[in-house]
């Protein structure tokens, strides 16, 4: 396994209504560093756009990741997050605990469409861009886990 994880999940929402666009899926892998020095302490979280209402950020540097082995889909528990109402554009650092992974998932719960684009980088130099059509409780989410050697 590479030494760098970073995955985006789909969280399905219940369409209702035929005009539900659901966010965009990306799953991706990539090796870009070569000893602990490349640990990453604090990503960059930024969102912008466009939302006539308020979206939900959840950020979490406390979860881990989980392996359904009947259909190999794997998801993000988290046994801790800060939750923020927020409105665009956002721009903040997070700073990342000891195990140097973050799980990032905006929320938009309106039936308006929001045009967000959603951005994560670390300091280490891994990065995240997605822009996504956002309606009826749709979710974006990115988590990245550090699977290399700290310390």
């Amino acid at each position: 396994m590479d030494r760098f994880t970073r995955r985006t999940l789909p969280r399905s929402p219940r369409p209702r209504r035929s005009s539900w666009i659901p966010a965009a899926l990306v799953l991706a892998a990539c090796s870009t560093g070569l000893d602990a020095d490349d640990v990453p302490t604090t990503a960059r979280v930024r969102v912008d756009g466009a939302a006539p209402d308020e979206l939900t950020l959840v950020v979490s540097t406390n979860f881990f990741e989980q392996i359904n082995l009947e259909t190999l889909e794997r998801s993000a528990v988290l046994q801790e997050a800060d939750t923020l109402a927020l409105s665009l554009p956002y721009d903040a650092y997070w700073p990342l605990n000891d195990l140097a992974s973050v799980y990032v998932e905006l929320l938009y719960v309106p039936t308006s469409t929001a045009s967000v684009t959603l951005r994560v980088n670390l300091d280490n130099g891994e990065a995240f861009e997605q822009a996504a059509t956002l309606s009826d409780n749709a979710r974006l989410i990115y988590y990245w886990i550090w699977s290399g050697q700290i310390g």
